[in-house]
């Protein structure tokens, strides 16, 4: 769950609260749109891999986004405030839910590789051991695609999933930056500059979207800023809430 304090109508405070699965769903719309994965190989050939690594790689949060643990004063707690040995148990989710969808093994080893990178460049250390152990499990599911596909292969595709992820995050996020630039095209230097021209509103340059225009929907929904005592009262005082966003050239 990303949250992010925003003012309400009435100039009240209140939380902007989007599940993490809906976050990933809007990586994958966005990689969905974008012409050169389709047309890159070894993204033609593992596609529908690749396109589910990204649209659902965060689907082991979906019991945290229905019950979110909150902290000492009554928040709800976003992914950026866990420690990584909360984190390890919920991408394990991941990963296995991947392995039950695709027969390849590719989208489980590109989520596994995904979570792997986001662990070693993490400054929250889990013990030594717990690590251990979980690095362990996610290389056995790794190897298992090695069996289908070229390691060489697997290697080119692993760019892709982080890439979108950022994107989407910054996007989710509050808005800090007037431009923000992502490698969307992982085997070429030259980077897509995103524009903000309002807050729902952006720019990208070199275009490489299928269609002249984007326009994106997320879910999320609103609480009020509250010291809340259970989920359950947290999520009796929301409304529901759509953020809508539009890129084009």
């Amino acid at each position: 769950m990303l949250r992010r304090e925003i003012t309400a109508p009435d100039g009240s405070p209140h939380w902007l609260l989007i599940p993490q699965t809906e976050h990933a769903r809007l990586s994958g719309e966005l990689a969905e749109a974008y012409q050169p994965l389709a047309a890159s190989p070894p993204g033609e050939s593992y596609r529908n891999s690749l396109l589910k690594a990204i649209h659902h790689h965060d689907d082991g949060w979906r019991e945290w986004d229905a019950s979110p643990e909150l902290d000492s004063q009554g928040r709800p707690l976003s992914f950026l405030e866990l420690e990584n040995k909360q984190s390890l148990i919920i991408w394990e989710r991941s990963v296995q839910r991947m392995l039950a969808h695709d027969s390849s093994f590719v989208a489980a080893y590109l989520v596994a590789e995904h979570f792997k990178q986001l662990l070693a460049h993490s400054e929250d250390s889990p013990p030594d051991d717990v690590t251990r152990d979980w690095l362990e499990e996610i290389s056995e599911v790794q190897i298992l695609a090695t069996t289908n596909v070229r390691k060489s292969s697997l290697a080119e595709l692993e760019a892709w999933l982080p890439a979108f992820d950022a994107l989407s995050l910054w996007m989710c996020k509050a808005i800090l930056a007037e431009e923000q630039q992502f490698a969307l095209l992982p085997e070429h230097a030259e980077e897509t500059k995103f524009t903000r021209v309002t807050d729902s509103h952006f720019t990208a340059k070199p275009w490489n979207f299928e269609s002249p225009e984007i326009e994106l929907t997320t879910k999320a929904i609103t609480v009020p800023v509250a010291n809340y005592a259970t989920s359950e009262e947290l999520f009796e005082a929301s409304e529901p809430y759509s953020i809508a966003w539009r890129i084009s050239k």
